[in-house]
Protein backbone atom coordinates (compact mmCIF):
# COMPACT_ATOMS: atom_id res chain seq x y z
CA UNK A 1 0.00 0.00 0.00
CA UNK A 2 2.30 2.24 1.13
CA UNK A 3 4.48 1.87 -2.73
CA UNK A 4 1.43 2.43 -4.64
CA UNK A 5 0.59 5.63 -2.39
CA UNK A 6 4.71 6.97 -2.92
CA UNK A 7 4.21 6.09 -6.67
CA UNK A 8 0.76 7.78 -7.16
CA UNK A 9 3.01 11.02 -5.91
CA UNK A 10 6.20 10.57 -8.35
CA UNK A 11 3.66 10.31 -11.22
CA UNK A 12 1.02 13.27 -9.82
CA UNK A 13 4.45 15.29 -9.44
CA UNK A 14 5.77 14.45 -12.74
CA UNK A 15 2.50 15.23 -14.42
CA UNK A 16 2.43 18.88 -12.24
CA UNK A 17 5.62 19.29 -13.85
CA UNK A 18 4.26 19.22 -17.49
CA UNK A 19 2.82 21.14 -19.98
CA UNK A 20 -0.79 21.94 -20.28
CA UNK A 21 -2.32 23.60 -23.77
CA UNK A 22 -5.83 24.94 -24.45
CA UNK A 23 -6.71 25.75 -28.05
CA UNK A 24 -9.59 24.80 -30.60
CA UNK A 25 -9.89 22.28 -33.57
CA UNK A 26 -11.66 22.53 -36.64
CA UNK A 27 -11.88 21.25 -39.95
CA UNK A 28 -13.70 19.18 -42.62
CA UNK A 29 -15.85 15.69 -41.85
CA UNK A 30 -14.73 13.77 -44.96
CA UNK A 31 -17.71 11.14 -44.24
CA UNK A 32 -21.40 11.35 -43.50
CA UNK A 33 -22.78 11.45 -40.42
CA UNK A 34 -26.40 9.11 -41.14
CA UNK A 35 -26.48 6.86 -43.85
CA UNK A 36 -28.85 3.96 -44.70
CA UNK A 37 -32.53 3.57 -44.60
CA UNK A 38 -35.10 5.36 -42.58
CA UNK A 39 -38.17 4.32 -41.30
CA UNK A 40 -37.75 0.27 -41.23
CA UNK A 41 -35.81 0.80 -44.25
CA UNK A 42 -38.11 1.29 -46.41
CA UNK A 43 -37.85 4.57 -47.26
CA UNK A 44 -34.86 6.14 -48.40
CA UNK A 45 -32.21 8.82 -45.99
CA UNK A 46 -31.06 12.03 -48.23
CA UNK A 47 -28.33 13.29 -45.81
CA UNK A 48 -26.71 16.29 -46.00
CA UNK A 49 -23.75 16.98 -43.25
CA UNK A 50 -22.68 20.46 -42.80
CA UNK A 51 -19.13 20.28 -43.59
CA UNK A 52 -17.51 22.01 -40.76
CA UNK A 53 -16.47 20.09 -37.32
CA UNK A 54 -15.05 22.30 -34.73
CA UNK A 55 -14.68 22.79 -30.49
CA UNK A 56 -12.25 23.10 -27.65
CA UNK A 57 -8.84 21.31 -26.86
CA UNK A 58 -7.27 20.45 -24.35
CA UNK A 59 -3.56 18.64 -23.79
CA UNK A 60 -1.60 17.73 -20.78
CA UNK A 61 1.96 17.16 -22.48
CA UNK A 62 4.14 14.09 -20.92
CA UNK A 63 7.70 13.14 -20.51
CA UNK A 64 9.24 11.52 -23.82
CA UNK A 65 7.06 13.48 -25.99
CA UNK A 66 4.11 12.02 -25.05
CA UNK A 67 0.39 13.80 -24.40
CA UNK A 68 -3.09 13.04 -23.60
CA UNK A 69 -5.63 15.36 -25.58
CA UNK A 70 -9.59 15.47 -25.03
CA UNK A 71 -11.23 17.23 -27.98
CA UNK A 72 -15.23 17.96 -27.31
CA UNK A 73 -16.01 18.75 -31.21
CA UNK A 74 -19.20 19.62 -32.90
CA UNK A 75 -20.81 18.58 -36.21
CA UNK A 76 -24.29 19.64 -38.20
CA UNK A 77 -26.43 17.65 -40.27
CA UNK A 78 -29.65 17.16 -41.61
CA UNK A 79 -31.65 14.77 -42.37
CA UNK A 80 -34.66 14.12 -45.03
CA UNK A 81 -36.79 11.04 -45.23
CA UNK A 82 -40.52 10.46 -46.23
CA UNK A 83 -40.85 14.60 -47.55
CA UNK A 84 -40.00 15.34 -43.58
CA UNK A 85 -36.59 17.49 -43.07
CA UNK A 86 -34.55 17.81 -39.37
CA UNK A 87 -31.84 19.40 -38.78
CA UNK A 88 -29.55 16.68 -36.16
CA UNK A 89 -26.34 17.51 -34.38
CA UNK A 90 -23.36 14.93 -33.03
CA UNK A 91 -20.67 16.10 -30.38
CA UNK A 92 -17.70 13.94 -30.27
CA UNK A 93 -15.26 13.43 -27.40
CA UNK A 94 -12.19 11.86 -27.95
CA UNK A 95 -9.87 11.24 -25.63
CA UNK A 96 -6.11 10.18 -27.11
CA UNK A 97 -2.67 9.08 -26.22
CA UNK A 98 -0.48 11.35 -28.91
CA UNK A 99 3.25 10.22 -29.87
CA UNK A 100 5.11 12.65 -30.93
CA UNK A 101 8.28 11.85 -33.19
CA UNK A 102 10.45 14.43 -32.58
CA UNK A 103 11.16 17.60 -30.57
CA UNK A 104 12.02 19.97 -32.79
CA UNK A 105 10.32 22.56 -35.35
CA UNK A 106 8.11 20.22 -37.10
CA UNK A 107 6.70 17.43 -35.14
CA UNK A 108 5.03 14.54 -37.29
CA UNK A 109 2.51 12.45 -34.76
CA UNK A 110 -0.25 9.85 -34.29
CA UNK A 111 -2.57 9.51 -31.78
CA UNK A 112 -4.81 6.89 -30.70
CA UNK A 113 -7.85 5.98 -27.94
CA UNK A 114 -11.33 6.43 -27.68
CA UNK A 115 -14.71 8.61 -28.35
CA UNK A 116 -17.71 9.25 -26.87
CA UNK A 117 -20.38 10.45 -29.51
CA UNK A 118 -23.90 11.89 -28.71
CA UNK A 119 -26.42 12.05 -31.68
CA UNK A 120 -29.75 14.02 -31.09
CA UNK A 121 -32.39 16.43 -32.83
CA UNK A 122 -32.75 13.53 -35.94
CA UNK A 123 -35.80 12.81 -36.96
CA UNK A 124 -35.88 9.34 -38.10
CA UNK A 125 -33.76 8.31 -35.22
CA UNK A 126 -33.71 8.38 -31.22
CA UNK A 127 -31.17 10.53 -29.76
CA UNK A 128 -28.60 8.29 -28.62
CA UNK A 129 -24.85 7.47 -27.99
CA UNK A 130 -21.92 5.70 -29.33
CA UNK A 131 -19.17 4.99 -28.69
CA UNK A 132 -15.54 3.67 -30.88
CA UNK A 133 -11.75 3.18 -31.29
CA UNK A 134 -10.43 6.34 -32.89
CA UNK A 135 -7.08 6.62 -34.74
CA UNK A 136 -4.92 9.69 -36.45
CA UNK A 137 -1.48 11.26 -37.46
CA UNK A 138 -0.71 14.27 -38.44
CA UNK A 139 2.04 17.40 -38.02
CA UNK A 140 2.66 19.83 -35.54
CA UNK A 141 4.21 22.89 -36.07
CA UNK A 142 5.84 24.50 -33.05
CA UNK A 143 6.71 28.40 -32.73
CA UNK A 144 7.12 30.68 -30.01
CA UNK A 145 3.47 31.50 -29.04
CA UNK A 146 1.69 28.95 -30.56
CA UNK A 147 1.26 25.13 -32.15
CA UNK A 148 -0.25 24.58 -35.09
CA UNK A 149 -1.40 20.90 -36.45
CA UNK A 150 -3.16 19.35 -39.16
CA UNK A 151 -4.39 15.58 -39.30
CA UNK A 152 -6.38 12.85 -40.62
CA UNK A 153 -8.66 11.30 -37.71
CA UNK A 154 -10.12 7.94 -38.28
CA UNK A 155 -13.18 6.64 -35.75
CA UNK A 156 -14.89 3.52 -35.62
CA UNK A 157 -17.57 3.73 -33.73
CA UNK A 158 -20.85 1.42 -32.37
CA UNK A 159 -23.93 2.00 -30.28
CA UNK A 160 -27.73 0.67 -30.64
CA UNK A 161 -28.67 3.23 -33.68
CA UNK A 162 -28.52 1.24 -36.56
CA UNK A 163 -28.45 4.63 -39.16
CA UNK A 164 -25.86 6.49 -38.26
CA UNK A 165 -22.57 5.46 -40.35
CA UNK A 166 -19.91 3.62 -38.21
CA UNK A 167 -16.78 5.00 -39.80
CA UNK A 168 -15.97 8.22 -39.15
CA UNK A 169 -12.63 10.21 -40.86
CA UNK A 170 -12.29 14.26 -40.37
CA UNK A 171 -9.46 16.50 -41.22
CA UNK A 172 -8.92 18.35 -38.61
CA UNK A 173 -6.93 21.69 -37.84
CA UNK A 174 -5.59 23.10 -34.60
CA UNK A 175 -4.03 26.17 -32.83
CA UNK A 176 -3.00 25.65 -29.15
CA UNK A 177 -1.19 27.87 -26.48
CA UNK A 178 1.68 26.07 -25.14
Amino acid sequence: MTIRIALLFVCAGAAFGQGISVGIKGGVPLTDIIEGQGLGGSIPLVTQTRRYTAGPAFELRLPFRLGIEVNALYKRFEVESGGQTATGSSWEFPVLGKYRFTSGLVRPYLEAGITFNRLSDVLTLETGNRKGFTAGGGLELKVPVLRFSAGLRYSRLEGKLAIPSANQADLLFGIMLP
